[in-house]
This record gives C-alpha cells, structure tokens and sequence, in this order.
C-alpha cells in the first residue's frame, strides 16, 4: 500500500546530497548571470576554479600543459604577432649594443711591456745643396723670398741620422717627413717627421715627432706623440742642438736626444 504524502527521511537526506553535486547543480536552472561565473573543474576527485574563466576537462595531465596559452591553439594571425615582436626585441636589443662606441681593452699587444724608458742618441744631417740634397724646397708663399724668416716655405726631406756628428759614420735610421717655417717674425719651423731605424735593436720602429722647432735657441724641445714596432703607445720628447751649420748652402747637422716612454 502506498501512502500519499512526504517521503521517509532517509529519501530526503539522499536527495539533498545528490543536489549539492557538481552534476546535480549544472543540472539546475541558471540565472542570466551565470555565464559570467567562472565555472568550475574537476581534477583527481578535486574542484577547482578555472583561471581561463571557461569549463574544461581536465585529464591526468602535468599541470603545466593545463595553463591557459594551451586551452585553445593559436591562430596563424596570433602566431604572426608573436613572431613580429621576437623580432622587433632583437632588433632594439642590436641597435642597443651597437650604441656602445667605445670600450676599454684589457688585453695588451704580443711582446709590449709599458712604461720603460729609452734614451736615442744621434745626428740628424740636413743637406739643402749639391746634386743629391736630402731636404727638398716643394713650396713657397709670395713673400717668402722677401722674408726674414722664409715664411711660408715647405720642405720635404729625408735625411741620414748617424751615430756621430760626420756624415761618413755609421747610419743607422733617417727623418722623413716635412717641415715648413711658420713664424712671421723669427725663424722658426713646424716638424713633423718619422724617425726610422734601420739598424741595431729598434730596426724596423719608428717614431713620431711633431711640434715647433725654434732654429735660433741653443737648444730645443720637441714632442714625441707616437710611435710604431718597439715604439707602440709612445710618447716623450726630444732636444735638438745644432753642431754645424752653413750659412752660404744652408746645410746643417743637428744632435738629438730622444726620449720615448713606450
């Protein structure tokens, strides 16, 4: 016999359980708001709230494959982009370094050892006559001649420099370069000259001389500003003294002392 009216206890207790499940509450009308609620999914018997904010099925995956780039394949516009802008950062991050003009190195030239001192001594022998002159006139401005101090004249030279004042001793480098008398008012020459060892131990070196030589001083002092071989990173000076000097050809021998800190 069936009895109309409430069902047992029990029956009521079941049912409020099956309502609370998972199941039984996507079974359950939604409101309109619904959709907006992130929904919830369910991993290893557990709830959790997806961060995509859609239902998924999750498998017995790693974790790792379950995050949201990976919910949905991208597609080939979407993959466009992220190729477009891999390529704009490598691009800013080379026009980045090449910005750096400059640097310091570290490392230092085979066989160079810095700041050692050498002292060069010897003659410097300028011949401005005879049928093989080692300084030659190449210039001259309007008023040279007329000059006291043969303004404006250039000269081109490459001359001997020997280990003692005569021009028969042992040779062991020359002078090239030019000079050209720069002073209005007294004589006074602009040098810029190589000097270059061909014997001994600095054959094959050179080095830089450039500055003003005041002719009439007893003696005088010129910048060494480089040099090359034995002479990398040079610098110092050298002093110039006339020995002998011919007013009617204008030949001349000058000692210099040499001092380069290399």
């Amino acid at each position: 016999v069936v009895r109309a009216g409430k069902p047992p206890a029990s029956r009521r207790r079941r049912k409020l359980d099956e309502l609370r499940t998972p199941v039984a509450q996507s079974r359950r009308s939604s409101s309109p708001i619904d959709y907006l609620r992130p929904k919830l999914v369910t991993h290893n018997g557990e709830h959790h709230q997806s961060r995509c904010g859609s239902s998924r099925i999750v498998n017995h995956r790693p974790k790792h494959m379950d995050a949201c780039n990976n919910a949905s394949p991208r597609t080939p516009t979407q993959k466009g982009l992220g190729l477009s802008r891999r390529v704009t950062l490598l691009l800013v991050t080379a026009i980045t370094k090449s910005e750096a003009f400059s640097k310091t190195v570290k490392s230092r030239f085979p066989g160079h050892n810095p700041e050692k001192l050498t002292h060069l001594h010897f003659y410097f022998h300028d011949t401005v006559s005879g049928d093989k002159p080692t300084a030659v006139v190449v210039a001259t401005g309007p008023n040279t001649n007329s000059s006291a101090s043969a303004f404006g004249m250039v000269a081109v030279v490459d001359d001997p420099l020997t280990v003692g004042p005569n021009i028969t001793s042992e040779e062991v480098g020359r002078a090239q370069g030019m000079y050209s008398s720069s002073d209005q008012k007294t004589f006074g020459l602009l040098m810029a000259l190589n000097l270059v060892f061909t014997k001994g131990e600095f054959s094959g070196s050179t080095v830089a001389m450039y500055g003003r030589n005041s002719v009439m001083s007893k003696v005088r002092e010129i910048p060494i500003v480089g040099g090359t071989g034995a002479f990398r990173f040079g610098r110092g000076y050298a002093q110039a003294k006339t020995v002998r000097f011919n007013t009617t050809t204008g030949d001349a021998v000058v000692e210099y002392n040499v001092y380069v800190w290399h």
